[in-house]
């Protein structure tokens, strides 16, 4: 099995390379855009890419952009400049958003400014410029639009004067606090007065790669430009050697970036710092006999303690041979000098530091002279400058003073270095309204006495005010002014804690606290000095208990079933103060609250309501106190609002109250169980008599439940009864009508309306309206929802003369192609100004009758099924039709008529009536499914060869007996190219009216309601079918014409009709309806067809629209086992490639996927499982089963059985046909001339015109079928065989049964027998030849002869045919059609009576058999859903 399906699997890979290959041909537009999500920061722009390929049509495509949320926003498009919503439309013309074309296929998206509203998903979209809709045409990405939380900031001086080769160093700071994985890139850069764009220095990259600007590459390398990243956030430039070309203004740039979806790096966001400008001094080479001098501080600004460097620098020409004195002064005295022969002189008060090593002076090289002073003081700052002299030195070894410059002055700022003392505050913040207040202040670092004083200020604008302070010695002073009444202390522990505390605090004690240390330390002279100080403050805030107290009322349940407990917790939280409670009520409709119960602080309920509805509890939490109110049997009266008022207490002092939320409590009545009984739909009563109306109450919720009952009629209210019992009517109603109506109560609860000598205008439908009442635990009465029960009263003022056929039939269907049609004939009406409203039923197995299609009087359609057909060929006559059955289609059958009439405004129904049933047994086919029958194939292939054979035969011999019969042939001949005989026109030409097609229409059921234009519907319509439209217009149409796309299809009025182009002699309008009816539709039929009718002068008009599509093609189940599971997958398709889109549905004996042409079953399935594959569309539907069995792996050797079969049976087929052959060439020889091999009488030819066989014709010799010569006629029978054997041929590949129809009529027209022939068909004798030769009445010897040879080679026909089996003669033979069976004097073969009356009486006139009929020997078939007649097809 495995090496047999191995070919099937190769032809499959083939098929889909080939597929593959055709998709990578025509291409596939594919359109895609950046990939996301994307993270971008709000106020920065953004880019996003969209790009589209495999498109056909213009080189250039359009882009269209929008960001989609909940909904969806136009953005921009390069199409439309109206395509932006208006949200985006003034930034699009301000061009804060555009779109960049990169090419004819590909486009930027950029914003130069994003906001906010910007963030969702990023849609990208490409018109269609394909010739068919083939791939996507759209794409989106995510955009996240995050905050800016980049910061870069420059903390340095504004601007710096520096002299070349001097050193430089900037400092910048540099964060981020974004939530995403960002990376940092900082560059440091300079900006010249003469640069257009700044220079970059150096650039610390996102990867932290250091790379040097541009033009700084050398200096980098040589190590005089340096980056370092100091910590996490601070970025250090350092230049050793400034140049000339620095000159400038030094900024930090900050860029953050983040790295895509696809693994690219884009920056997000970037900074500018402020700069520093620097002014770089240019070393001026003086003159020969001249020199410069500068001074360069390391520092300008130093604690005490610190190192100062000053670097004298002396710029000479040839300074080799010159000798320099340097002094360094400070405030314009000396501090040290270096002598031109390089002797250190330290001046008066440094000399001391000298030898202490805390002043240095050296001679670092010829240009440089350094002055280092260690562990500076405060007397170490002043001005300093730098004195030089040059000197030359004798022959004598001394040295003379030439010239003298000073440098520029540099001062020094020390400041005094800072005590250890440490101060640092500790507070209880908040602190709540009465307890205690307590500030510490921890100090550490000290080495003296300690003392400290505290300061309080309530605003941030007030000035700070004593509260109290304790001295070195440990004394208290009094506190200040405003805490004098209050309990104020200062606590000091041997720690170094310092303590204020305030006891009872209040609110007024909140703000700032200051705590001021002070050190002391003992002079020389014993005194005691404040050596340091330090101070601490703090903010500290009391909590008012008004503040603190939180109330909140809560419900676990605050919808409740009446009688059921509901508990209300009201949580006070806040300061353990005492508390007291009150509930209060608030009923629904009411403005003032009620008190229910109060709980005082001390412990004490007071109740102001009945005590035994509540209950109540406390709990006491940590943090919280919970009040419980129980209402253990919750009433209608306790529904309402509730709230809990808690005042809180200190010291027996009311210090808050707090009102808690509002709580609704809603009681839920109980789930009404009432039940009513179902009155009569239809009540009938006659003018001037009693009607009765009875309405029962079958279940109540409660045995207690009590009722108020209302009577309407529409509505208006009739009559009403209470909760006691009483009767009221309405107060409106006039005297006469509360007189005649009358309202009485039985059982307690069964009510009954009564209306006296009724009337016309008592007519309508009367309501009645019950409503269950119950009562509460408090003995209130509340009501559950209402009931109603209707019936429809028609007060008749005429007889009821409506009256529908009655007539039980019973109809067998074994054909799955096979349809049938019921139809309802209503005989008579009670008026002619009433209107029908048609229902069809079906009962299936016992079950209630179903309403499967309703034609409602107002012109609607309802149906549950959507293959049924209806039709209306007449006003009186309606038909519903089932195209294609099935089993589901088995059962009965029947119409509802009901007849209404409008009287006034109101409808009113006048009566109703029902037809007999039709049974209808569907019997199923029972096939095994869409298997490939190797006998039909074989069939197909040898019957075309056949009958190529037969026609080469028949051709040859014709010419030869031509030949030999043309001497004997004379001018009166009944061969049919001297007499032709004409083709009888249809039996409805003749009466000169067109057959009355079945109809398919969606709306043809009228009600003159008022004039106006019909709306559009789309009608379905299987192609070769016909269609009847229906306008919906009101009154006589006095002209009609029909429009089909604009163009006239056919109008009529009182003189006559007239149809126009594609449509001529395939319509017909209907004069009383306006109706139009068009045969054999086909697929260019589809459109709109409007109609224009005038009726009293008035143009109405209608459209409606119309699809032809085709029907489902005959089914095929193809099964294929997968080699290694063994499952088996089932694939269902049409014979023939659908036109239109159909669906498929698999039902059978085990679970698998419901939907889709194919089918997979599990390797454990039962082989007598049996799978039904259903295929429909809007116009048809088609089944075909499979057994599963079938797909086994013995499969193979039936199909070889089968084609063994196949060939044993084309080898018969052949040698039966030689030898009729043979036969034929013996008869030749014995009858000593050629005869035709397919030659039969004429009165065969006559068909059913002409008189029965073996009678004499009486009909002229020019009636019959026509053919201009013997060959045609020959060629003619020769193709009527051929299409007999494809009937065969279609039957064989049908499921078994019997044949029927129009093939049951090929088989016996194949297979003739003798049996019941008249005298004249039998074969003709020896002895009878002689004298059939002679003349007769005139005619020649020639026309006796041919007669005679026809009627020789018919009989030795019928001798070779009764080898034959004898046909069924009890098998189903076409119906009559319905002018036939009404005598119109044409008449069926007469063999076929038999069978056309058992089919009438089982079928019935109404029947309409989906078989095909056979006329003249030629199929004629009529499909039965409303199809075109084929007969001349």
């Amino acid at each position: 099995m495995r090496e047999k399906a191995a070919p099937w699997r190769m032809g499959r890979l083939l098929f889909l390379a080939g597929f593959l290959l055709s998709d990578l041909c025509h291409g596939q537009r594919d359109v895609q855009i950046q990939e996301g999500p994307l993270y971008r920061v709000e106020g920065f722009p953004i880019s996003i890419l969209c790009s589209v390929s495999g498109f056909t049509g213009q080189a250039e495509q359009d882009f269209e952009f929008g960001v989609r949320k909940s909904f969806e926003l136009n953005m921009i498009s390069t199409k439309d400049p109206h395509f932006p919503y208006a949200v985006f439309s003034s930034r699009v013309r301000a061009k804060e958003i555009e779109i960049e074309r990169l090419s004819g296929s590909s486009a930027l998206l950029r914003i130069k400014r994003l906001e906010k509203k910007d963030e969702g998903e990023i849609f990208c979209h490409t018109p269609n410029t394909d010739a068919r809709l083939w791939g996507n045409y759209s794409a989106e990405t995510t955009l996240h639009v995050i905050k800016d939380t980049l910061k870069a900031s420059y903390s340095g001086p504004p601007s710096q004067s520096l002299s070349e080769a001097d050193a430089l160093q900037l400092e910048c700071e540099v964060s981020s606090e974004t939530f995403q994985h960002t990376h940092l890139s900082v560059s440091w850069l300079v900006r010249a007065q003469e640069d257009q764009e700044p220079r970059a220095v150096i650039t610390l990259d996102k990867d932290l790669t250091v790379k040097p600007g541009e033009g700084f590459e050398a200096r980098y390398h040589a190590g005089f430009i340096s980056m370092d990243k100091v910590e996490d956030t601070t970025f250090r430039l350092k230049i050793s050697q400034v140049q000339q070309s620095d000159q400038g203004k030094f900024f930090c740039r900050a860029m953050e970036w983040i790295q895509d979806p696809d693994r690219t790096w884009t920056q997000i966001s970037h900074k500018t710092t402020a700069g520093c400008q620097m002014e770089i001094r240019t070393m001026v080479a003086p003159d020969v006999d001249s020199f410069s001098v500068s001074l360069k501080a390391s520092v300008v600004l130093l604690q005490q303690g610190g190192a100062l460097d000053l670097h004298c620098r002396v710029n000479a020409q040839n300074l080799q041979k010159h000798f320099f004195s340097v002094t360094w002064m400070k405030n314009e005295k000396p501090l040290a000098q270096i002598g031109s022969s390089g002797m250190l002189t330290v001046f008066d008060g440094y000399k001391e530091r000298e030898k202490a090593a805390e002043v240095r002076s050296v001679k670092a090289s010829n240009t440089d002279y350094l002055l280092s002073i260690r562990s500076a003081r405060t007397e170490d700052q002043g001005q300093y400058r730098c004195e030089v002299w040059q000197e030359t030195m004798d022959e004598d070894g001394s040295f003379k003073r030439l010239q003298k410059q000073l440098s520029n002055p540099e001062t020094v700022n020390v400041t005094v270095k800072e005590s250890d003392l440490r101060v640092e505050m500790f507070l209880k913040d908040p602190v709540t309204e009465g307890d205690t207040l307590r500030v510490t202040c921890a100090v550490s670092g000290f080495r003296g006495a300690l003392s400290v004083s505290w300061k309080h200020k309530r605003e941030s604008t007030d000035a700070f005010s004593d509260v109290i302070s304790q001295t070195h010695e440990g004394v208290m002073k009094d506190p200040g002014t405003r805490y004098q009444s209050r309990r104020v202390q200062t606590l000091h522990s041997p720690g170094g804690n310092l303590s204020l505390e305030i006891s009872e605090s209040a609110p007024s004690d909140s703000g700032e606290y200051r705590c001021i240390v002070s050190e002391w330390t003992l002079q020389s002279n014993g005194e005691m000095k404040d050596a340091h100080s330090q101070s601490q403050q703090g903010a500290v805030a009391v909590q008012s208990i008004e503040s603190l107290l939180k109330v909140r009322l809560k419900s676990r349940k605050a919808i409740a079933p009446i009688d059921s407990p509901v508990e209300l917790l009201c949580t006070a939280g806040g300061p353990s103060v005492p508390l007291d409670v009150r509930w209060m009520f608030q009923p629904p409709g009411s403005a003032k609250p009620q008190h229910i119960l109060s709980i005082e602080n001390t412990g004490e309920i007071s109740w102001a309501s009945d005590q035994r509805n509540y209950q109540l509890s406390i709990q006491t939490l940590s943090s919280s106190t919970v009040f419980s109110l129980l209402m253990p049997r919750v009433s209608k009266q306790q529904e309402g609002q509730y709230h809990c008022v808690v005042n809180a207490y200190q010291k027996g002092i009311q210090k808050a109250m707090r009102i808690s939320n509002s709580l609704a409590v809603a009681v839920q009545s109980p789930v009404s169980k009432l039940s009513l009984s179902a009155l009569q739909p239809h009540l009938e009563a006659t003018v001037n008599t009693e009607a009765t109306v009875e309405c029962s109450v079958l279940r109540t919720t409660t045995n207690s439940s009590r009722f108020t009952v209302t009577w309407m009629r529409g509505s208006e209210m009739l009559v009403t009864m209470d909760l006691d019992g009483v009767v009221s009517s309405d107060p409106a109603a006039d005297l006469e009508k509360d007189q005649r109506i009358r309202m009485d109560a039985r059982k307690k609860q069964t009510f009954t309306l009564t209306l006296q000598q009724v009337r016309p205008s008592d007519s309508g439908q009367y309501i009645c309206q019950v409503e269950e009442w119950l009562q509460d635990p408090l003995g209130e009465w509340y009501s559950l929802e209402k009931m109603n029960a209707s019936t429809e009263l028609m007060v008749k003022e005429e007889a009821d003369n409506l009256h529908v056929q009655k007539q039980d039939q019973t109809l067998n269907i074994s054909d799955p192609q096979g349809g049938f049609t019921t139809s309802c004939t209503i005989d008579s009406r009670s008026s002619d100004r009433s209107v029908f409203e048609v229902t069809w039923f079906r009962v299936q197995e016992e079950e209630a009758p179903v309403a499967i299609f309703t034609a409602s009087r107002d012109g609607t359609l309802h149906t549950r099924e959507e293959h049924l057909v209806p039709g209306r060929p007449r006003s009186t006559l309606y038909t519903l039709s089932i195209p294609r059955t099935s089993p589901s289609d088995t059962g009965k059958y029947y119409c509802q008529v009901e007849e209404w009439i409008l009287r006034g405004t109101a409808w009113n129904r006048l009566a109703s009536d029902q037809s007999g049933v039709l049974s209808v047994h569907v019997h199923s086919d029972g096939g095994s499914g869409g298997l490939v029958n190797p006998l039909g194939i074989a069939l197909a292939l040898t019957v075309p060869l056949i009958c190529v054979l037969l026609l080469l035969i028949s051709f040859l011999l014709r010419r030869e007996h031509q030949r030999l019969s043309e001497e004997k042939k004379k001018k009166k001949s009944l061969w049919a190219e001297n007499l032709p005989l004409t083709p009888s026109r249809p039996r409805d030409e003749a009466r000169g009216a067109p057959p009355p097609p079945l109809s398919y229409s969606t709306e043809f059921f009228q009600i003159p309601e008022k004039a106006k234009d019909a709306e559009s519907s789309v009608v379905y319509v299987e192609t070769r079918t016909n269609l009847t439209l229906c306008p919906r217009v009101e009154g006589s149409p006095e002209d009609i014409l029909w429009k089909f796309k604009g163009n006239k299809v056919a109008e009529r009025d009182s003189n006559g009709f007239q149809d126009y182009g594609e449509f001529k002699e395939r319509c017909s309008i209907d004069l009383s309806s306006g109706n139009l009816t068009v045969l054999n539709m086909r697929r260019n039929d589809s459109g709109v067809y409007e109609s224009e009718i005038a009726i009293n002068g008035r143009v109405q008009n209608s459209n409606q629209e119309v699809k032809v599509i085709d029907a489902v093609q005959e089914l095929l189940v193809s099964c294929k086992v997968d080699p290694d599971s063994h499952s088996k997958t089932l694939r269902c398709s049409e014979i023939q490639p659908p036109s239109q889109k159909h669906t498929f549905e698999w039902t059978g004996s085990s679970p698998a996927s419901p939907e889709g042409p194919e089918l997979r079953v599990e390797p454990d399935t039962q082989p007598d499982a049996v799978f039904t594959c259903t295929v429909r569309n809007e116009v048809s539907k088609k089944n075909i089963s499979f057994r599963i069995g079938d797909c086994s792996t013995e499969e193979g050797m039936g199909y070889l059985a089968k084609i063994g079969i196949a060939a044993v049976a084309v080898a018969v087929v052949v040698g039966v046909l030689l030898m009729i052959f043979i036969s034929y060439c013996s008869l030749r020889k014995r009858s000593g001339r050629p005869r035709g091999l397919l030659e039969v009488p004429l009165n065969d030819l006559r068909g059913p015109h002409g008189a029965s066989e073996g009678s004499v014709p009486d009909q002229k010799p020019d009636q019959g079928l026509v053919f201009k010569s013997r060959l045609r006629l020959d060629v003619f029978l020769t193709f009527l065989k051929c299409s007999q054997l494809f009937e065969i041929f279609k039957y064989l590949k049908r499921p078994p049964g019997p044949p029927t129809g129009l093939l049951q009529n090929h088989l016996l027209s194949l297979v003739p027998s003798g049996e019941g022939m008249d005298d004249e068909q039998q074969p003709l004798k020896d002895s009878e030849k002689a004298e059939e030769e002679e003349p007769e009445d005139g005619d020649s010897t020639e026309e006796q002869e041919e007669c005679s040879r026809m009627d020789e080679d018919h009989g030795h026909e019928r001798e070779e045919d009764r080898m034959q089996p004898p046909p069924d003669t009890t098998a189903e033979q076409p119906e009559r059609e319905e002018e036939e069976e009404e005598g119109n004097g044409e008449q069926e073969n007469p063999g076929d009576d038999q069978g056309t009356q058992e089919l009438e009486e089982s079928s019935g006139p109404a029947d309409v058999s989906p078989e095909a009929e056979t006329v003249d020997g030629v199929g004629d078939d009529q499909n039965f859903s409303g199809g075109a007649d084929d007969c001349g097809e």
